[in-house]
């Protein structure tokens, strides 16, 4: 469920000075020349974009202000409006995609109470993904978890909660606390069916809670804040993802996958 991402550097001031000489120039060409120019200069932008994907593909994500300036150097007024706008999608790159079924996903976080956590890390791992407003429906997902689950080392569940809100460092300070209450609220409700199953172990090291205050955790899961609300995935030991929803999974569902 489970990538950098900064801008490039400023156009160096060269670079708008030639292209707003070549375009005082190209007014003096007759009609055809600038056709042909501007075609000319549209093929040399699609060749360098071209040309960046490539080297993203090869592991070089990050293109120097000298290859950028180069390139617009030989870019027509027209066609550099086209550029600036292609070569800040390749440069800066696509989003995380959405996960795929059969796919390691190592995405590593820690929990309200400090522990360290990764989605790869050999346990069976259910993690459900929402915001406040849908925590009935994580509840309704612990609820669902087959019994030989319970108290059983190879299998945990994690809820991470998206807080959408912006927080100072001393409202995220109050978010943990009132979270670690809730946690301890389910531990509770956990406990009372680990002693009808007579498991004898505290619940309460078994629920796994993490904030994702700034959406990191939710774009490593191949999500967007503002996307998806509720999503439910399953990762094997080694991270793989052995299964997904966006809703609720019945009972029947969750034991065929955890098998």
């Amino acid at each position: 469920m489970a990538r950098s991402k900064s801008p490039p550097a400023a156009f160096a001031s060269a670079s708008w000075t030639s292209c707003e000489y070549r375009d005082v120039v190209s007014r003096s060409q007759p009609p055809n020349q600038q056709v042909e120019k501007l075609s000319n200069d549209t093929q040399a932008t699609i060749v360098f974009l071209c040309n960046a994907e490539n080297e993203i593909g090869r592991g070089r994500p990050n293109l120097s202000a000298c290859d950028i300036v180069a390139n617009v150097l030989i870019v027509g007024p027209r066609a550099l409006q086209i550029f600036f706008a292609a070569a800040m999608f390749v440069l800066v790159g696509p989003s995380h995609g959405a996960l795929s079924i059969g796919q390691r996903y190592a995405v590593k976080f820690s929990d309200v109470d400090g522990r360290a956590i990764s989605t790869a890390d050999g346990y069976v791992t259910v993690l459900v993904l929402t915001t406040k407003e849908d925590l009935g429906h994580a509840r309704a997902v612990g609820d669902n978890i087959p019994d030989y689950c319970l108290g059983n080392e190879k299998y945990r569940m994690i809820t991470v909660l998206r807080l959408t809100k912006r927080r100072t460092q001393l409202g995220r300070a109050v978010a943990m606390m009132l979270m670690r209450r809730r946690v301890d609220e389910a531990a509770k409700r956990l406990q009372v069916r680990y002693d009808e199953k007579k498991i004898s172990r505290p619940a309460r090291g078994d629920v796994y809670c993490v904030a994702d205050f700034d959406g990191a955790i939710t774009a490593e899961l191949g999500t967007q804040p503002d996307e998806i609300r509720f999503h439910v995935f399953i990762f094997g030991p080694d991270g793989e993802l052995l299964q997904q929803w966006g809703n609720v999974p019945s009972a029947e569902e969750l034991a065929a996958a955890l098998k």
